[in-house]
């Protein structure tokens, strides 16, 4: 008799362990543009998660990619439920939002593999930019196209009448000798500009490496601005 309440008791322990060891680990990678040039500089995420440091700001750095970006991939159980931000090592670098707040955690629940995307247009140290709201400066959109396919034509979209209102063939990008293609457009100083890169319809438009849509870059216009964009991917056409 007691020996069968021991197995009574120990199957749904078991259940319970093997259970547990099927939830699969998915890859989650933080990727950082730094719009902000502080290229040297390097870039921590931090969070909530022991492999995020704990809220520790200067424990997890990410490492510098080729095309300039800051990038990291780490292992979740699926399901587990992040929250983290960006610094550069402090409290006192953290990245702003593009009005120049603090933001509210980011968050994510793991669901499978996941490329988690971010440009930094200013962090909390950053010198702020005192302009005078009339002039106009300069934005260049530097593209390095990856597969890009023979004869294509780059472009660049976005919410602003330079850029086509969101027409995906309006503003056409030039082939430079250096492999990269680029537009120069110039705004009102202090606008506040989304964009997004195709080949001419949004059936073409670029992806993120893991081939998945993305949602629209920004960046706010306040001096003559350089955007470096890499593509990794087209969608089909």
């Amino acid at each position: 008799m007691f020996r069968a309440l021991l197995y009574a008791w120990m199957i749904p322990l078991l259940s319970g362990v093997c259970a547990k060891a099927l939830v699969p680990n998915d890859r989650v990678t933080f990727r950082v543009n730094d719009a902000a040039q502080k290229p040297d500089l390097p870039v921590f995420v931090t969070g909530d998660h022991p492999s995020l440091g704990a809220w520790d700001p200067g424990a997890i750095a990410l490492a510098p990619a080729s095309d300039g970006a800051w990038t990291r991939t780490f292992s979740f159980g699926r399901g587990t439920r992040l929250a983290y931000k960006f610094t550069r090592g402090t409290w006192t670098t953290e990245a702003l939002l593009f009005d120049d707040t603090i933001p509210l955690n980011n968050t994510l629940t793991v669901t499978g593999d996941t490329v988690v995307g971010i440009t930094v247009e200013r962090w909390k140290d950053t010198p702020v930019l005192i302009e005078s709201e009339s002039g106009s400066c300069s934005v260049t959109f530097q593209v390095l196209p990856t597969a890009l396919p023979s004869g294509a034509t780059v472009y660049v979209t976005g919410n602003h009448a330079a850029l086509g209102d969101w027409n995906p063939a309006a503003v056409p990008l030039a082939a430079q000798a250096d492999g990269t293609h680029a537009a120069i457009i110039r705004i009102p100083r202090n606008t506040y500009l989304e964009y997004k890169v195709t080949l001419g319809s949004w059936g073409a438009e670029a992806l993120r490496p893991d081939l998945t849509v993305p949602g629209n870059s920004w960046v706010v216009a306040r001096t003559d601005t350089l955007l470096r964009i890499h593509v990794a991917a087209w969608g089909n056409r």
